[in-house]
């Protein structure tokens, strides 16, 4: 990261930013880890994961998956 952007992300507006997120951790191997992801999804705006594509369709939590409960979710393989 450049240095003017590293003094950009320590500025407290951007820290206040931050404040604003919320994550959860939940364990997709056992059904009801997928129940509540499913759920939260209905209500959420953006899914963001780090799954490789073979891992999300094991789990259920592809694209496809997810856009059945909510069509208007944003999904983001990062």
């Amino acid at each position: 990261m450049s240095g003017s952007a590293a003094a950009v992300l320590t500025k407290p507006a951007f820290r206040k930013i931050e404040w604003l997120e919320r994550d959860i951790a939940i364990d997709l191997t056992v059904p009801q880890g997928r129940e509540i992801l499913l759920e939260l999804a209905k209500h959420a705006d953006v899914f963001v994961t780090n799954y490789l594509p073979a891992a999300r369709r094991k789990l259920g939590i592809d694209v496809e998956d997810l856009k059945a409960v909510n069509p208007r979710l944003i999904y983001a393989r990062a």
